[in-house]
Formats: structure tokens, sequence, C-alpha cells
């Protein structure tokens, strides 16, 4: 597994030059021009997956509106969670006897997640025509397809052929971790994917060759901190762990020791938090028993995470092979990917890609991929046997199955880790091309056109308690008020509830509670409405109708 000429920093690479890679050039323009083009097709994309999301998604966009008028990290929206939180394990009883208040309205969001990024992202709704909605749709779209722009970028600064470059990213692009970032919930997490994947790069090219600037190094570095503490722990760990996969002279190097200086404010920031500002309800319930018994849970043959574990390792695997030719990246792969084993989170880490569970170790697989492929290239070059063209075009073709296996990859079928279907998801061709003749888009338009007509029955000004799928409508129309329903009756201007076909008195209500506990629970919300309210209009869907609710006069 070579890693190419290693040197101490400082000093310039000896080996043979390489061409450097450079926007100037028709190749880096193009790249540009590319990237540009993917950003402005992405935005169209998530404009209108937007209102197919719910309440995190909102609430991304309301904190950001919130902040950019001055009010600081707080959100309605967001906060609202936590009042639901309390009611999804209450018996029958408890819960129709709830008073459904809404505890944290004026809570700053700091206490849960430090989405610190939110700041310099308001800051650009002080342009002329830019709001939050734009801001958050154009960062994520930025990230996600951006970071496929480094990845290419990186590899050609490798000497890299530009055809198998261009093919490592269109296997990333299939890649259904990458993918599913497109049609899941709007996260803050979503933005770590650009600046970590830069970090990575930058910290290897200069511990590799001691060349390239600090400026991107630590510019990234500050990025994922302010984007969530998540992101804080995977930047900080891969800052310091990753000098001391280099030999024992860079170790005590001066660009070793900034880098673990880096590394290391990031985790004081992190602790800081931790000890006195956060109260989150997963990091408290985080111990060495939780994470045996994750693993447990996860490698033992009778544990119930054991198949969704069994299909993340499959899913992964061929990127994971793919960074086996330099051990340093294979060591990156592996080490950013520990986390989805010690903790759960009900399985979501495993298979649900559409979940921001994935992001933390997304950047850091890709980027090991990237190094193992310029090892992989270093090997062929010392292998006799073979001209050029063919080591190049036998490289291409696996890297070639590596896409195809990760476009094709079944997660839905537990019973097999390795299943592939016929049927593939398509998000990343309908970002790409967003086109009505996509099911994908037609779906989610439908839904937009369906939510923003609910969203128009509720007067500007006014207070809701909402269906957590009409909450991004609910946004949009500028409702800035907006609770879990049922938290918040008697306390809001409007109600409203969805409720399934067939059935007019049970509305979807939040509850872990199953059968008739759950029918019991249903239906005396509906009365608690009911004895207060009024409905005053009813939207049809497929399968569903939500009632608009008014006070009683």
């Amino acid at each position: 597994m070579p890693d190419g000429n290693v040197v101490r920093p400082g000093k310039p690479e000896t080996g043979k030059s390489k061409k450097t890679f450079s926007l100037k050039s028709l190749e880096g323009a193009v790249l540009l021009m590319a990237s540009v083009l993917f950003v402005f097709t992405t935005v169209s994309f998530l404009k209108i997956s937007f209102f197919s999301q719910s309440t995190d998604t909102a609430g991304m966009v309301d904190l950001i509106s919130n902040v950019a008028a001055g009010k600081g990290m707080v959100s309605p929206t967001f906060t609202t969670f936590y009042s639901v939180w309390i009611l999804l394990v209450k018996t029958p009883e408890l819960y129709c006897r709830e008073a459904f208040d809404s505890l944290f309205v004026d809570a700053n969001f700091a206490r849960w997640h430090p989405y610190l990024i939110s700041y310099p992202m308001a800051a650009l709704t002080w342009l002329p025509g830019v709001d939050a909605f734009y801001v958050t749709i154009l960062a994520l779209a930025v990230s996600l397809t951006s970071g496929l722009a480094a990845a290419y970028w990186f590899l050609r600064g490798q000497g890299v052929a530009a055809a198998l470059a261009a093919l490592f990213v269109g296997t990333v692009f299939l890649f259904q971790p990458w993918a599913g970032n497109l049609v899941g919930q709007f996260y803050f997490d979503r933005l770590f994917f650009l600046p970590a994947l830069i970090l990575v790069f930058t910290v290897h090219e200069r511990m590799k060759t001691g060349g390239g600037n600090w400026l991107p190094i630590v510019f990234s570095a500050l990025v994922c901190f302010l984007i969530s503490e998540r992101s804080v722990i995977m930047a900080g760990a891969f800052l310091i762990a990753y000098t001391f996969l280099w030999r024992p002279a860079i170790w005590r190097s001066r660009d070793a020791c900034i880098l673990i200086a880096l590394g290391l404010s990031g985790f004081v920031y992190f602790a800081l938090y931790a000890a006195f500002v956060q109260d989150s309800k997963y990091y408290t319930s985080i111990s060495l028993a939780s994470v045996l018994g994750a693993l447990h849970n996860s490698f033992d043959p009778n544990g119930h995470l054991r198949p969704q574990t069994m299909k993340l390792i499959a899913m992964v695997l061929p990127m994971v092979a793919l960074s086996i030719f330099n051990w340093r990246g294979f060591l990156l792969t592996v080490g950013a990917l520990l986390p989805n084993f010690l903790v759960t989170v009900g399985g979501a880490e495993k298979t649900g890609v559409t979940t921001h569970y994935h992001m933390p170790y997304l950047p850091f697989i890709v980027a090991g991929a990237a190094i193992g492929v310029v090892g992989l290239l270093d090997l062929a070059s010392k292998v006799g046997g073979t001209r050029r063209l063919g080591r190049q075009v036998l490289i291409g073709g696996g890297i070639a199955t590596v896409g195809a296996y990760g476009y094709y990859f079944d997660l839905t079928d537990l019973a097999r880790p390795v299943s592939f279907t016929a049927t593939p998801g398509n998000s990343q061709f309908a970002a790409l091309a967003p086109l009505d003749s996509w099911p994908l888009i037609q779906i989610a338009k439908a839904r937009q056109d369906f939510f923003q007509r609910v969203a128009a029955e509720i007067p500007p000004g006014a207070t809701v308690s909402a269906s957590d799928w009409a909450m991004p409508a609910l946004i949009d129309r500028g409702i800035k008020l907006i609770d879990h329903a049922p938290v918040g009756l008697g306390q809001r201007d409007y109600v409203i509830l969805e409720y399934p076909a067939g059935e007019p008195e049970m509305p979807i209500v939040p509850s872990f509670m199953a059968g008739e506990d759950l029918k019991t629970i249903r239906r005396c919300v509906d009365d608690r409405v009911r004895a207060t309210y009024e409905p005053i209009s009813e939207v049809a869907n497929p399968g569903s109708t939500f009632v608009i609710f008014k006070p009683r006069t």
C-alpha cells in the first residue's frame, strides 16, 4: 500500500514532477462551469423537495431567519420537538391529561446543538433579494455538489488522468450515502461534506509534501467547527489522528504541531460547550454500557441490529476497498465509520441514508477512497507487463464496478447483506436534471401544491399547531410560530391535523404507543381539539385529509 514520496514538511517533494491542475486551464474552466451548473440544478431540485420534508427542514430555515432578524439562535419550529418528546412514551391516561404546553418557544437552540454556522449564513440574507430559504438551499447545494469537484481537483492534482478522476466522481455521485442527502430532511450537518473534504485533501498534501497554503486548512477546519458538535468531533479527531499516521520526524515538525493544536482547540470548544451549555438526551445517554450494548446488538448473531449492520458494511465495502491501496486512507475510512457502530439511534445510522447520521463519515470515506486510487495507480505503475493505457483501463473498470455496485445496491432487503435492485432510486439524476419526466419530481411537485394549499388557509401573522408535514409550507408562507400538534392546543390561533382515509375521528399524533392505546390517544386528541376549535376547511390528499381548525366563537 504505497504512499508515494513521503518527505518532511517544509521541503519540496522529490520524484517526478506533476502537471499542476489550475482553474486557468481549459479543463479547470470546464470544471468550474459544470460545478456552477450542477449547483443551479440542485437548487432547483431542493426548492421543490423542500415541501416534501417536515420539522427539521422547516426549523433550519426558521432558525436562520430568526438569527438574521436579530432574535438569536431561536426557532419555535425546531424546539417544539422537545415538547413532543415528552409525549412519545406517555400512556393514554397521561397523554390525554396533558396541557400540551409549548415549553421551549423562546429557548436558544444551542441548548441542543451549536449551529453557529447559522450566523454567517444569516448575514447573507442582508444581500438584496436573498432570504433564509434561498441561503439554506444554496448552501446545501454548494456543499454536496462542490464536494464532487473538490475530489476531482484533488485527483488531478495528484496526477490522476482526467477520465479516471471523472469516473471516480461518478462513483461518488452514485454512492447511496451521498445521493440520500438530496432527498432527506434539510440539516446543518449536511453542510459538512465540502469543508471536510477540503480539510482532508489539504492536510494530506501538507503532510505528504510540506506544500500547500495554510489558509484552506484553517478556514475549512473553522467551518467544520461551526456546523455542529458532530462535525467538531470528526474534524478535530482527524486533525490529531491523521498527523500521527506519518513518521516520527513529521510528528515533531512545526506543521504537525499546528495541526494538532487546531484539532485540540476543536475538542476544547466541544468540551466547554458540552459541560456548560448542551442539554442533549442523545449525548447524556452515551456511556460505556451503551457502547457495548450497541456493539452487541450490531454484531451478535441474534442482535436486533445485526441485519442493518451487515447491510451498512456491505454498502460501504467497495469504497473501503478502494482505500486499501493507501494504508493511511484505509485507516481514515475505517476510523470515520466507527461511530456508526459504537452509537445507535435505532438503526438509522446503519441503513437510513437519507438521515444526517451518515454525513459524519461520508467525506472521510470519499477522501480515503480518492487517496487509495492514487495509491493504486502508483502501485500499478511499478508492475511490469502491462502498458500504461491497459493499466488505466483496468483500474477504470474497477472504479466503474464500484459505481454500479453502489447504484444498484438494495438497502431494503435486510435478509441478505449483499443484494441488488432493478429499480434504484434516481434522486441524483433528478437533481442533475430536475425535469417533470422524473416520477420523483412529479411527486414532489404534487406535494408542494398540496401543502401550499393547506398553508394558504392560514392568514399571515397567525400562530399554528400543525402536523409536521405542513411545517415547511407554513414557513414558506411566513408563519413564524408553529408547534408540532398536539403541542400548543388551546394556545395557537389555528390547528392543522392529518386524518388518514377512513378514520375521520382519529388524527395522526406523535406517540410510541400502539394498538388500542394509540387509538385511545388519537380519539382524545380529536376530542380536545373539537372542544375548543371548529373545522373551517379540509384539503384532501390521496390517503389522507388535512383539516384546518380555528377557535370556536
